[in-house]
């Protein structure tokens, strides 16, 4: 079970103590950060659609035996989650690296 738990919220405790340390060590950001945030936006672009056809590949496999185990097992729901998850993180940083230009 702690497993479980360790995979839902390990990506926002280490985010957490990512922007801890960045905030406590008062690490500077770039003078110029258009060719950060151009990387960060193509990088969360190519995670988006990565993720969006994975989702699509597992839709596909419904008659493989790994998908009938992760719906016999109720671990359908949590792993379409997780993609879901993913895609809106991605699609949430890509949007905030195009914003960041502009600001």
């Amino acid at each position: 079970m702690l497993g479980l738990f360790w995979e839902r919220w390990e990506a926002w405790v280490v985010s957490l103590i990512t922007a801890t340390i960045w905030y406590y060590f008062k690490i500077s950001f770039p003078q110029d950060p258009s060719g950060l945030l151009g990387a960060s936006a193509t990088l969360a672009a190519v995670f988006a659609g990565f993720l969006g056809v994975a989702q699509g590949l597992i839709l596909t496999m419904k008659d493989s035996e790994a998908y009938k185990i992760l719906k016999e097992n109720n671990l359908l729901s949590r792993l379409f989650s997780y993609l879901r998850s993913g895609i809106s993180s991605s699609v949430f940083l890509a949007v905030l690296s195009v914003v960041g230009f502009f600001w």
